[in-house]
């Protein structure tokens, strides 16, 4: 047997080897142009440090603008499997704080370390003053008051209970007042009554003169007379003599004229005040055994029904005077302070507790709130974020950034099995075409 059948193949697979080999190392080798004196060698430095530059460009053009380009992120983020996983995340984390033995305090301590109190004291500044800001209370009192009314204020208020109680103190309170009513009235009621005993003389004059004006008191003074003509002999035959219609009309016109008199009206004035003022002595609990407990209480209970189902909810609540109230800097330090001593009390509760407080049901409305809120914000936050960040441009300068040692045994390892095949695919082809030489040059 020719030795050539065996030397060909075999000079040929070395050296199909050794130049795949040789092609490979001189992609990242040498890492610097060589000279033989002031002549430069060929083919250095190797392709990749060479056209570095370049390819980082390349890379982060196909990588940042094509394959990782915000509004693919953007889409990709709100995929139904990335919704999925999320639940699942929130899922296992609730389930892993249930189980926790760590307390508020333990984050506080992790967040803050050694500052814990002075950044306690920051957060409750600030959520103080913003607590406290005219412009958000302005825009949602209205609508906090509404809320607060119906739900706690009103059911309250209308609790049987509380106004069985309210009226009690009331009574109570009445009983036992020491003041009598001229002391208890202010003085401009008292100055009112001169002015109200004439209108009430008055009136009184007006409504009797109305009363023995009609036919039907006529009728009644006519008809006494009557009786009293005929109470006797003697008087009945002076009844001959009289029209007693006509007596009886002279008498209501007599009697309205007797009541008009300034004198007989200074008089009733006179009466009026004098039962005033005698009203007006009396105490509280005079009057209560006056009119009698029960009507007291009775009238007490219709009352603040009364007042209870008509009151306005402005009077309640001023949003005017509320609004400046929150503006003062003593309402601000005392809003500081409840906020810092609820932080302060937070500390001990653990964080099982505070999960296990929020039943599932609340945790799954409050689950498919935080995930609708991800789903409408998180694309746009992803663009805007994506935008001012310019991937491209960062994948670009970590390239150039690498150590050309680094990205050569980066690449190596990455491609280790594919860069390893292509170097024995080049023995293996050296060794097919040194075999075959021998046989091209034998037919011919």
């Amino acid at each position: 047997m020719n030795p050539i059948y065996i030397v060909s193949p075999l000079m040929g697979g070395i050296i199909g080897y050794f130049t795949n080999w040789l092609a490979i190392k001189m992609l990242f080798r040498p890492h610097k142009k060589l000279y033989i004196g002031n002549l430069p060698i060929p083919f250095t430095p190797g392709l990749i440090p060479k056209e570095r530059t370049r390819i980082a460009k390349s890379v982060a053009d196909a990588v940042g603008d094509n394959l990782l380009n915000p509004d693919f992120l953007a889409k990709e983020a709100v995929a139904p499997d990335k919704i999925i996983a999320i639940e699942k995340f929130l899922i296992s984390k609730r389930e892993a704080l249930l189980k926790s033995d760590y307390k508020v305090d333990d984050i506080f301590n992790f967040l803050f370390k050694d500052a814990k109190e002075e950044n306690l004291k920051i957060i409750s500044s600030y959520f103080a003053s913003q607590l406290t800001k005219r412009n958000y209370w302005d825009k949602h009192l209205d609508e906090v008051v509404e809320k607060v009314f119906k739900e706690f204020l009103w059911p309250f208020l209308q609790d049987t209970q509380f106004k069985t109680s309210l009226s009690s103190c009331l009574l109570n309170t009445i009983q036992k007042e020491p003041r009598c009513l001229k002391e208890l009235l202010p003085k401009s009621v008292l100055w009112l009554i001169p002015e109200l005993s004439q209108k009430i003389t008055q009136k009184l004059i007006t409504e009797i003169e109305k009363y023995v004006k009609r036919p039907e008191t006529e009728e009644l003074i006519k008809k006494q007379i009557d009786i009293y003509l005929q109470s006797s002999p003697f008087k009945w035959v002076i009844g001959k003599f009289i029209n007693s219609a006509a007596l009886a009309h002279d008498a209501s016109q007599a009697l309205v004229g007797f009541l008009k008199e300034p004198a007989n009206e200074e008089y009733i004035v006179k009466v009026i005040r004098e039962k005033a003022d005698e009203f007006l002595e009396k105490k509280p609990q005079e009057l209560i055994s006056l009119v009698g407990q029960d009507n007291v209480i009775n009238g007490l209970d219709n009352g603040l029904e009364m007042v209870l189902n008509n009151i306005p909810r402005s009077n309640l609540i001023n949003k005017e005077k509320l609004l400046a109230l929150l503006e003062t800097e003593k309402v601000r330090v005392g809003v500081e302070r409840i906020v810092y001593k609820l932080l302060a009390q937070l500390e001990k509760i653990k964080i099982g507790k505070i999960v296990s407080s929020v039943g599932p049901t609340s945790w799954n409305k409050m689950q498919a709130r935080l995930i609708s809120i991800y789903q409408e914000k998180a694309p746009g936050f992803l663009v805007t974020v994506f935008e001012q960040f310019n991937l491209a441009k960062v994948i670009e300068d970590k390239i150039n950034a690498f150590d050309l040692i680094e990205l050569e045994e980066m690449i190596l390892v990455l491609m280790d099995k594919e860069l390893a095949a292509i170097t024995w695919l080049g023995g293996l082809l050296g060794l097919i075409m040194g075999f075959l030489t021998p046989l091209v040059n034998m037919l011919f």
